[in-house]
């Protein structure tokens, strides 16, 4: 009896997260993260100096005395080590980060050695992340775990520029990339799950989201609110209600998201969940890049097609 139940163990195990399994959710999440983070590169272009520069919104001396993290780098100690072998100036520092990381961006996009890109932007990505950490408010965490992410998963193993390239080296490392996107489609699932339970529970502490209080805050405080809502206060069962609803998808998404058949009904109201976010609230780039990771992992039918003579 206990080798039986040991050996569905195992074989339940295994088919859960050692099975082949397409590389297309992969090549979908490879080329969306590219194309959001390319555009938010791009948007951040006119305030960079402002944003990131030594004597900007935050100096540099400030961020690294009471916001960073000080056992990671930051723009100010990194100019500082490399100041002491060359003469760098500052604002021609950030240019420098500035444009390798779009250039690593693009070459993650276009799937050309993702892997080593990926932990270049990373790294770079870190550095500034912890300098202006201030500014953060929940994109740049996604970001930066899915370029960590990217550094181990085969994200250029299909439809890349590297796959076209080495095409022979790269058809001998298809199997084992298969059995890579079924382990890390995995480690992306529940982190999902994870993410989602914390937020659904954390909320459920308190009475904000319970009364609307929490909703109605998010579309009328500044700079939150591209639209003028102030008339939604006529409606507080709306608000009520459109909590209850956050509430039950985040806390639920963990058990609901497993299953074929609910999944059809719950994935599509995440993803209006996160596409009335950035409607409403004008976190544009924070929806869409949950929008990009729940269709990732989610949306996809991940089995291989076995081809019949």
């Amino acid at each position: 009896m206990q080798s039986k139940l040991l050996r569905a163990f195992q074989q339940s195990f295994w088919k859960f997260f050692l099975e082949s399994s397409s590389l297309h959710p992969f090549v979908f999440l490879r080329i969306s993260f590219a194309v959001l983070a390319i555009a938010l590169w791009i948007s951040l272009y006119p305030s960079i100096d402002i944003l990131l520069g030594k004597e900007g919104y935050i100096e540099w001396f400030v961020s690294d005395m009471f916001f960073s993290n000080r056992s990671i780098p930051t723009l100010y100690k990194s100019l500082r080590w490399i100041n002491q072998y060359g003469h760098v100036s500052s604002i021609q520092f950030i240019y420098i980060l500035y444009l390798g990381y779009g250039c690593c961006l693009l070459m993650i996009g276009i799937g050309l050695f993702s892997n080593v890109f990926a932990f270049i932007a990373w790294v770079i990505h870190l550095v500034i992340f912890n300098t202006a950490v201030i500014y953060a408010y929940g994109l740049e965490s996604f970001i930066h775990m899915l370029l960590f992410y990217f550094i181990f998963m085969p994200v250029d193993a299909e439809c890349s520029l590297s796959a076209l390239l080495f095409k022979r080296y790269w058809l001998r490392r298809k199997a084992r990339s298969q059995v890579k996107a079924r382990i890390f489609l995995r480690v992306l699932q529940i982190h999902l799950c994870i993410i989602y339970l914390d937020a659904g529970l954390s909320k459920m502490f308190g009475t904000h989201w319970w009364n609307g209080e929490a909703v109605w805050r998010s579309i009328t405080q500044f700079p939150f609110n591209p639209f003028k809502l102030t008339f939604i206060h006529k409606f507080p069962l709306l608000l009520k209600v459109t909590g209850w609803l956050v509430l039950a998808f985040e806390t639920l998404y963990s058990i609901l998201i497993w299953h074929h058949q609910s999944r059809k009904i719950f994935l599509p109201c995440i993803i209006v969940m996160h596409a009335c976010i950035s409607f409403f609230i004008g976190l544009y780039f924070f929806g869409l890049i949950m929008i990009i990771m729940n269709l990732a992992a989610f949306a996809f039918d991940t089995r291989l097609k076995i081809a019949v003579a």
